[in-house]
C-alpha cells in the first residue's frame, strides 16, 4: 500500500506506525505481534501533529469563507459581506472571518442589529480575526435556536431583558 495516499487501517507497535493499509491487511499482520489495529471507521489520523492549540481543522476551512482581514471600518465589512451574498444562493450561511475592529479607523463593537442592516435574507455569522468573538445577525440566531434560548449559556451575550445580542 505504499502507493496509497489514505489508508482505511494502520497498524501500531510500541507507540509507532509500522504499517498502512486495509483493515483486513492490518488484523493479517498483527497476528502473533503484541500490535494494536486502528480502524479510523472513515475518519483522518494524521500521525506526528501533535500541538495542542493548532485549529488545524479551522486553518483548512478558511478558503470557504468571506475573508474580512483587510476591512478598515465596519461599514466596509458591510459592504463586502453585501458583495458576497449577491454571489452565492439566497438563504446560504455567509461566514466572515478575521475581522480585526483593532485595525479600523473607529474601532467599534457591534451587534446583530449592526448586522440586521445590511437587510440580507441570509444568516450571516462574523468572526473576529482571534477567534474568540463571534456576532451572528438575528436569522442566524434564530436558525441555530439560540434567538429564544433560556438557558443561563454565557457564551450568548444579552441585553437588559435578556434578549441575544448576537455576540458570541
Amino acid at each position: 500500500c505504499k502507493e496509497a495516499i489514505f489508508a482505511e487501517s494502520a497498524l501500531v507497535k510500541n507507540d509507532r506506525f509500522i504499517a498502512t493499509g486495509s483493515f483486513e491487511q492490518m488484523k493479517t499482520l498483527s497476528q502473533g505481534q503484541e500490535t494494536i489495529v486502528l480502524d479510523t471507521d472513515g475518519g483522518l489520523i494524521i500521525p506526528g501533529i501533535s500541538d495542542a492549540h493548532a485549529h488545524l481543522t479551522a486553518y483548512c476551512k478558511q478558503n470557504l469563507y468571506l475573508d474580512l482581514s483587510q476591512t478598515k471600518s465596519f461599514d466596509e465589512l458591510c459592504s463586502l459581506v453585501k458583495e458576497y451574498a449577491s454571489k452565492v444562493p439566497a438563504d446560504m450561511w455567509i461566514r466572515g472571518i478575521n475581522y480585526n475592529d483593532s485595525n479600523w479607523k473607529e474601532a467599534i463593537s457591534f451587534t446583530r442589529n449592526d448586522l440586521d442592516k445590511i437587510n440580507l435574507n441570509s444568516p450571516i455569522l462574523i468572526s473576529r480575526y482571534c477567534g474568540h468573538v463571534h456576532v451572528a445577525n438575528t436569522k442566524a440566531l434564530k436558525t441555530s435556536f439560540l434567538f429564544n434560548d433560556l438557558s443561563d449559556n454565557k457564551d450568548i451575550a444579552r441585553d437588559r431583558e435578556k434578549i441575544p445580542t448576537g455576540v458570541l
